[in-house]
C-alpha cells in the first residue's frame, strides 16, 4: 500500500500480508478503513510458478502473489479473464506485475520471449500504422550484450538493461528474484503482462468501465511486447 492510497475514500479495501505487521510504518494509511490480512502459508495458498499465491475469491479468479523487493509487503496479482474448455485448458490472465518491473528494458527480451527477427508493429510507429514492421536485428544491435561482446545470442535472449544496484527497491536480492519469476510469466502465451508504469500501454487498452477481458483476442500482448523500445534511436529500413 503506497502514499497514493491516502487519497482513496475509506470504501477503499487494504489488503495486507502478516510481514507488514512485523514491522509497521505508515499505520494512518490504515486508519477508518477496512483492511483484511492474508497468509501466504495457509488455507486459499497454493504456489503460482515460483510464486507464492493467495486464492482471494476462493474461486480461481484471483490470486494474490507474494513479491519481495520492492518495498515491504509488496505484491502481484493474477486475474483470470477468459475461461477455457475444462481443467484451466484455454484460460488467459493478466499479470498484475506492480513495482516489481520499472522499465520494459530491466525483463525484455527474455529466453521465454525472445526478440523476434522481424517486430510488428514497429516499435517506433503509430499502433494503427499499415504494415508497420522492422527488423528485430535493429534493436539487437543496441543491446548492450551487442555493444560489450558482439553476443547475438544473448542480444535476442536476455533484457536490455540489468537493475543497477541502486535502484529504489528496498532489497535488491528478493526484488531480482520477483523480476525473474515476473520474467517466466511474461513469455507464457496465454498471461498478458501488465506493469504499474507502462505509459505505452495507454494508446492500446481500453479504460474503465471497459474491460481487458478481451486482450487476446485483441491481440494486445504482442502489439504491447515491445512498445518499450519506440524511444531508442534506430535507422529506419
Amino acid at each position: 500500500m503506497g502514499y497514493s492510497q491516502r487519497t482513496f475514500p475509506p470504501s477503499f479495501l487494504a489488503i495486507i500480508t502478516g510481514t507488514m505487521w512485523a514491522t509497521p510504518r505508515n499505520l494512518d494509511l490504515y486508519e477508518g478503513r477496512e483492511t483484511t490480512e492474508i497468509h501466504f502459508d495457509g488455507e486459499h495458498s497454493l504456489k503460482i510458478g515460483n510464486f507464492k499465491a493467495y486464492d482471494y475469491f476462493h474461486d480461481g479468479s484471483f490470486y494474490l502473489l507474494d513479491a519481495p523487493g520492492h518495498t515491504q509487503g509488496h505484491l502481484c496479482a493474477l486475474a483470470r479473464t477468459t475461461l477455457g474448455t475444462g481443467e484451466g485448458g484455454g484460460d488467459t490472465f493478466v499479470m498484475l506485475a506492480g513495482d516489481s518491473v520499472h522499465h520494459g528494458a530491466l525483463f525484455r527480451p527474455s529466453k521465454y520471449y525472445p526478440l523476434p527477427d522481424t517486430i510488428c508493429p514497429a516499435p517506433y510507429d503509430e499502433l494503427d500504422a499499415i504494415q508497420s514492421r522492422c527488423p528485430g536485428a535493429l534493436y539487437a544491435a543496441l543491446h548492450r550484450a551487442s555493444q560489450e561482446r558482439g553476443d547475438q545470442e544473448k542480444a535476442r535472449t536476455t533484457s536490455m538493461c540489468t537493475v543497477p544496484q541502486d535502484a529504489a527497491d528496498e532489497d535488491h536480492q528478493a526484488a531480482a528474484h520477483t523480476l525473474d519469476e515476473v520474467t517466466w510469466f511474461d513469455g507464457v502465451a496465454n498471461i498478458f503482462t501488465v506493469t504499474a508504469h507502462d505509459f505505452t500501454l495507454l494508446p492500446l487498452i481500453d479504460f474503465f468501465p471497459k474491460t481487458i477481458n478481451s486482450w487476446q483476442e485483441n491481440d494486445w500482448k504482442t502489439k504491447a511486447h515491445w512498445r518499450f523500445l519506440g524511444p531508442l534511436q534506430v535507422k529506419k529500413s
